[in-house]
C-alpha cells in the first residue's frame, strides 16, 4: 500500500508541475502579441515618417560597388565559359590572354570574315605569345568569326580573359575534309564508270564498225563478182549477135556477089553519079536491073536484114510541126 501511495503522490507531482509550466506559457503568448501590436503601431508611425535622404558621395560608392560586382561576375563568366571551351580542331591554334594581361591585341588585321593577321607588332602580347601572322581568326571565345557573330566578337576582344583561335589561309575542317575526298573519291569513281562504260562503247562501235565494214567488203565482192558475171553474159551474148550479124551479112554479101562483077560496078557507078549527069556502062549495056541499085546500102530499105535510115530522115534544120 505504501508503495502505491508514493506512485501516485509521484504522478500528482507531474501533474502539478504540468500544469504550472502551462501557466507560465500563457501570459508569454499575451506579451508576444503585445510586442506585435506595438511594432505595427511603431511601423505605421515610420511609414508616415519621410526617409532618409542619401548623400551623392554614398550614391557614389553605391554604383561602383555595383559595377565592380558586374565586371567580377564578367570576368568569372568569362573565365567559366574558357573553362567550358571545347579544345580546338586539328589545324587550329588557340592562344589565351589572361584577365591580368589587359590592352590591345597587338594585332593588325583585315577587314572582312574572316579577318587575315596582316601584322604581329613588336614586343606586343602577341609576339611574346607567338601569334603567326599571315593567319585567319577563326573564333573568339568560341564564337566563329561570322557577320551574324559581330557584336559578341567585338565585346569579347574587348573583355578579359578572352580566347583567340586562329588559323592557316585555306583550312578548312577536318569532317569537311573527309566530306571533300568522300566526293571527290565518289567523283574519281563515277569518273572512271563513265570512262569505262565509254571504252565499252567505243569498242561495241569500232566491233560493229569492223563488222559492217566486212560485210559491206562481202558485198562489194558479191556485187563484183555479180557484175562479172554479168558482163561476161552480155559479152558473150554481144559476141553471139555480133557473129550473128556477121554471119547475115556475109551471107547478104555473097548473095550481092551472086551477080556479074561488072554490073555491079555499074550499079556502083550509077549511084555515085551526080543528078542529071551522062553515065556510061562498060559495054554496049544501055540500063542496069533494078535490083542492082537497090541492092545498094544508100537505098536498100534493108540491109544484111537491118532496116536502114530513110533518105531525108536524118538531122533537120529547122523543126517540124507535131502534135502528140
Amino acid at each position: 500500500k505504501d508503495k502505491k501511495d508514493k506512485k501516485k503522490k509521484k504522478k500528482d507531482d507531474k501533474t502539478k508541475k504540468k500544469d504550472k509550466k502551462k501557466k507560465e506559457k500563457k501570459p508569454k503568448k499575451t506579451k508576444k502579441q503585445g510586442s506585435s501590436s506595438s511594432s505595427s503601431s511603431s511601423g505605421s508611425s515610420s511609414a508616415s515618417a519621410p526617409p532618409p535622404v542619401e548623400k551623392p558621395e554614398a550614391k557614389k560608392r553605391k554604383k561602383e560597388k555595383e559595377k565592380d560586382k558586374e565586371e567580377v561576375k564578367e570576368v568569372v563568366g568569362e573565365i567559366i565559359r574558357m573553362v567550358d571551351l571545347a579544345p580546338p580542331e586539328e589545324g587550329i591554334r588557340r592562344f589565351i590572354y589572361e584577365a591580368e594581361e589587359t590592352g590591345p591585341l597587338g594585332l593588325r588585321m583585315s577587314g572582312g570574315f574572316p579577318p587575315l593577321i596582316l601584322a604581329v607588332i613588336d614586343g606586343s602580347l602577341a609576339k611574346k605569345k607567338g601569334i603567326p601572322a599571315n593567319w585567319e581568326v577563326h573564333a573568339v571565345n568560341g564564337h566563329a568569326l561570322v557577320p551574324q557573330n559581330h557584336e559578341v566578337v567585338m565585346a569579347s576582344l574587348k573583355s578579359r580573359p578572352v580566347a583567340l583561335d586562329v588559323r592557316p589561309q585555306g583550312w578548312k575542317p577536318k569532317e569537311k575534309v573527309r566530306e571533300m575526298e568522300r566526293r571527290r573519291e565518289r567523283e574519281e569513281a563515277e569518273k572512271a564508270a563513265r570512262v569505262e562504260l565509254e571504252e565499252k562503247r567505243r569498242e561495241q562501235v569500232a566491233r560493229e564498225a569492223a563488222e559492217q565494214a566486212e560485210r559491206d567488203a562481202i558485198e562489194r565482192a558479191e556485187r563484183k563478182e555479180q557484175e562479172r558475171i554479168e558482163n561476161e553474159q552480155l559479152a558473150k551474148r554481144a559476141r553471139e549477135v555480133v557473129a550473128k550479124q556477121r554471119a547475115i551479112e556475109e551471107e547478104f554479101e555473097r548473095g550481092l556477089r551472086s551477080d556479074p562483077e561488072e554490073l555491079r560496078r555499074d550499079a556502083e557507078t550509077l549511084m555515085k553519079a551526080q543528078y542529071g549527069s551522062d553515065v556510061q556502062f562498060t559495054g554496049q549495056r544501055r540500063g542496069l536491073p533494078l535490083r542492082l541499085v537497090t541492092r545498094q546500102k544508100e537505098v536498100a530499105w534493108l540491109w544484111a536484114g537491118e532496116v536502114q535510115e530513110l533518105i531525108g530522115q536524118g538531122a533537120q534544120e529547122e523543126p517540124a510541126d507535131t502534135w502528140s
